[in-house]
């Protein structure tokens, strides 16, 4: 029996040092680089108050791509991944809406100084996006592209800029501590009552702030004048209860009376994050210019 247990020991050491082997290795593999050398601001166009920008992968350019803090991963048009003959390399669940997505695998996609090398992409139809942008987007820059950079959202002067965090310096104002939700960045905020939420931060959503389901139902938030809209998304059109609060208040700065929207669990696929309020949009984040720092989880909230 001591033999037994012994060589069940080693067998299970060795499997575990092989993991752990392999998951190095994959992360390896897989990185961001930021040039210092490289004009750190965007080529970027707005469209509904979203930035979109232009990508290189391989000897091709691409766009627009949505800069979307609000995507847990990049995201390529079934379209654009047909024509780079991108292979299929696996499946994963989106953690949003449970449908299966196949994945591929980019040896290196370019966006001004930030280059991502072997980073794994999700194959996606965005022809319902075309609704909103006027054409069909060529993918969504979501966590991937931000997790090894410094990156602004001037909305005043309608730029976007990436840094190497090991050369920046905050010219004002100071940091705070930023959260992550299913890999994406999440700040605590209040509202009318001085009720307090996590929400998480989303510059892909032309929107002032969207309430989750248990969120509003535990607050009573819901129970005035609401009216139903929809409104466009990368599943499609998603059913929401538009309304006012009395105040919203992020960073200090206090909205009065702002229309705001309410999410419905009708889709019987959706899933709202535990312990997350909401999430808020561009028409709340274009008061200030946004600083997000995901390398050592801070962002910087600066007043014009």
């Amino acid at each position: 029996m001591e033999f037994r247990r012994t060589r069940m020991q080693k067998l299970l050491l060795w499997s575990g040092l092989i993991l752990l082997l392999s998951v190095a290795s994959a992360q390896e593999r897989e990185r961001a680089v930021v040039s210092s050398s490289a004009m750190a601001r965007l080529q970027t166009t707005l469209k509904q108050g979203l930035f979109l920008t232009r990508a290189r992968i391989g000897d091709q350019e691409f766009g627009p791509f949505l800069l979307d803090t609000g995507a847990s991963r990049l995201v390529l048009d079934a379209g654009v991944a047909q024509q780079l003959k991108l292979p299929v390399v696996g499946e994963s669940e989106d953690r949003n809406t449970g449908r299966k997505l196949k994945l591929g695998l980019l040896n290196a996609i370019e966006v001004g100084p930030v280059m991502l090398e072997n980073t794994p992409v999700a194959v996606l139809d965005l022809s319902p996006m075309a609704r909103s942008f006027g054409e069909t987007p060529a993918g969504i820059l979501g966590t991937p592209f931000f997790a090894g950079a410094i990156v602004e959202f001037d909305y005043e002067n309608r730029t976007v800029a990436c840094f190497d965090p090991r050369n920046y310096r905050l010219a004002q104002g100071r940091w705070q501590a930023l959260s992550f939700s299913g890999n994406r960045p999440a700040v605590l905020a209040r509202l009318e009552g001085n009720v307090e939420g996590l929400f998480i931060l989303d510059t892909g959503a032309g929107i002032t702030v969207s309430l989750f389901p248990d969120f509003a139902r535990e607050h009573g938030l819901t129970d005035r004048g609401v009216i139903k809209t929809r409104t466009v998304r990368v599943e499609g059109e998603v059913e929401e209860l538009e309304g006012r609060l009395e105040w919203f208040e992020l960073a200090g700065h206090r909205f009065e009376r702002p229309i705001v929207f309410f999410r419905t669990p009708k889709n019987p696929d959706a899933r709202f994050p535990e312990g997350v309020a909401g999430l808020i949009g561009q028409d709340f984040l274009r008061e200030f210019k946004v600083v997000f720092n995901y390398p050592e989880s801070q962002i910087a909230f600066l007043h014009r």
